[in-house]
C-alpha cells in the first residue's frame, strides 16, 4: 500500500490539494461578518445552515484527509459513501483510497455549483472514475444504494448524520466504519448523533479523534443475533496452515507461512493460478460434512487440500468478499469446488462437501504477509448475495 506521502506530495494530487486547502482558509474571511448572526440564531434555535456563503468550504485539514485515507484503506473499502462533498477536498482522499482498493466514491452535495467544482478538482486529480457526486438532498440521492457500505463520511448538515445514518445501516457491512466530522465544532447539533453510536446496547463501538473539529470514529459492530446462523462476532481464528509442492503431492501441515500477491502461499502448487491462489476451508463446514458422512467432526482436514482452516469467521459466499487473516487480505474469487479426488479420500466426501460452500472458497491475494496458527480471521467484507450457511446445531 503506497504511504500517504506517496500519494498526496506527488502530482496530479499534491497541486489540486494545495490549491483548494489554501482557498479553504478564506473561509473565517468570509463568514467573519456573519458570525455574530450565526451565533445568535445558534441561541434562540432559529439556525440554518443557509446562513453560511455558498463559497464557504468548511473543509477538513489535511491531516484529517490522510487519516480518511489510512482508515479506507486499512479495511479494503470498496463502496465509500460520503454526505457532503463541498468542493471535494475530503473526495479527493477518499477517492484516492477508493483506487488503491479497486472501489468507488458515491458523494451527495446539495449545492449544484460545489458539485460541478468537486467533479473538475476530482478530474485534475486524476480521481474522477473513482468518484461519483450525486447533486441534491441526501435522502433522495443516497437512498437507491445497495450494500454492502464499507465506510460511510458524515460532513454535510449536522441534522441530518442521524437520518442518512438511519438509511444507510441497512446496508451497512459489519465492521464498516462510520467517520463524523464537526463533533466539537458542533456539539449541540449533533449530541442526538453522539448517543445514537455511543449506546452501548447498540450496533456501533465509537470514539473521538482529537482532530480539532473532532472526528468521531465508529465501527458497525451488528446486532448482537444477526439471524444468520454465524458467530455474532464475525471474526475468529485461523487453526491450521496446509501446502502442497505439487498437484498430486503429500499435503504437508506448516506452523507458519509467507503468502505473496505473486505466487500465493510460498511452495504452494496453486500459487502459479492468481485468481485461486490460496483455498480457505471454514472447520465448521468441514464439521458439517463430516457429520453427513458419520465421521468425527475432527476428521483431519488435509484431505480436503485447502490451504488454510479457519474457525468462528463467516467465510463470504460470493466473489469480491474479502478476508483478513493475520495482515493477509485475501479476495474471494469462488467457491472451491469438490472434485472427484474426494471420492478416493473418503466415499460420499464429494457430495458432503458440495452443498453450503462446505468446500471453501478461492482467493487472490491483495495483500501478501506472513501468517501462523492462531492468527486472528475476519470477514470485511461479505457480499449480501452470498447464501445463508447451513452448520451444526
Amino acid at each position: 500500500m503506497p504511504s500517504p506521502a506517496d500519494i498526496f506530495d506527488s502530482d496530479p494530487i499534491a497541486p489540486v490539494l494545495a490549491r483548494e486547502h489554501a482557498r479553504s482558509k478564506g473561509d473565517e474571511a468570509r463568514l467573519a461578518p456573519l458570525r455574530a448572526k450565526i451565533d445568535a440564531a445558534k441561541a434562540d434555535g432559529t439556525f440554518s445552515y443557509d446562513l453560511y456563503p455558498r463559497d464557504v468550504y468548511l473543509s477538513i485539514e489535511p491531516a484529517m484527509g490522510r487519516f480518511l485515507y489510512l482508515a479506507a484503506t486499512s479495511i479494503g473499502a470498496k463502496q465509500i459513501v460520503e454526505f457532503g462533498t463541498s468542493f471535494g477536498i475530503s473526495t479527493i482522499y477518499l477517492a484516492a483510497a477508493a483506487r488503491e482498493n479497486g472501489g468507488v466514491v458515491t458523494g451527495s452535495e446539495l449545492t449544484p455549483e460545489k458539485a460541478e467544482r468537486a467533479r473538475a478538482n476530482l478530474e485534475q486529480a486524476g480521481l474522477a472514475k473513482f468518484a461519483e457526486v450525486r447533486v441534491g438532498d441526501a435522502l433522495q440521492t443516497l437512498k437507491s444504494l445497495k450494500g454492502p457500505v464499507d465506510l460511510l463520511f458524515l460532513d454535510g448538515w449536522k441534522d441530518l448524520y442521524v437520518p442518512v445514518l438511519d438509511m444507510l445501516q441497512p446496508v451497512l457491512r459489519p465492521g464498516a466504519l462510520i467517520l463524523a466530522d464537526n463533533i466539537a465544532t458542533f456539539p449541540q447539533e449533533l449530541a442526538p448523533y453522539m448517543a445514537k453510536v455511543s449506546d452501548p446496547a447498540g450496533p456501533f463501538r465509537s470514539v473521538l479523534v482529537p482532530f480539532d473539529s473532532g472526528l468521531g470514529y465508529s465501527a458497525f459492530v451488528g446486532d448482537e443475533d444477526s439471524g444468520d446462523g454465524w458467530p455474532a462476532s464475525r471474526q475468529g481464528s485461523l487453526e491450521a496452515i496446509a501446502r502442497k509442492a505439487e498437484r498430486r503431492a503429500p499435503v504437508e501441515k506448516l506452523k507458519t507461512a509467507e503468502v505473496a500477491v505473486e505466487g500465493g502461499l510460498a511452495g504452494d502448487s496453486r500459487g502459479r493460478f492468481r485468481d485461486r491462489a490460496v483455498t480457505v476451508l471454514a472447520k465448521e463446514g468441514w464439521a458439517a460434512a463430516m457429520t453427513d458422512l458419520g465421521l468425527p467432526g475432527d476428521t483431519d482436514w488435509t484431505i480436503r487440500r485447502a490451504n488454510l482452516l479457519t474457525q468462528g469467521v463467516p467465510l463470504p459466499r460470493a466473489p469480491g468478499g474479502v478476508i483478513r487473516v493475520g495482515d493477509v487480505l485475501l479476495e474471494v474469487t469462488g467457491e472451491t469446488r469438490p472434485c472427484s479426488r474426494m471420492e478416493e479420500q473418503r466415499p460420499g466426501l464429494l457430495k458432503a462437501l458440495s452443498s453450503d460452500w462446505r468446500g471453501g472458497v478461492t482467493c487472490r491475494v491483495l495483500k501478501g504477509g506472513n501468517l501462523k496458527e492462531g492468527d486472528l480471521a475476519q470477514t470485511l467484507i461479505s457480499p449480501p448475495e452470498r447464501a445463508r450457511p447451513s452448520l451444526p446445531g
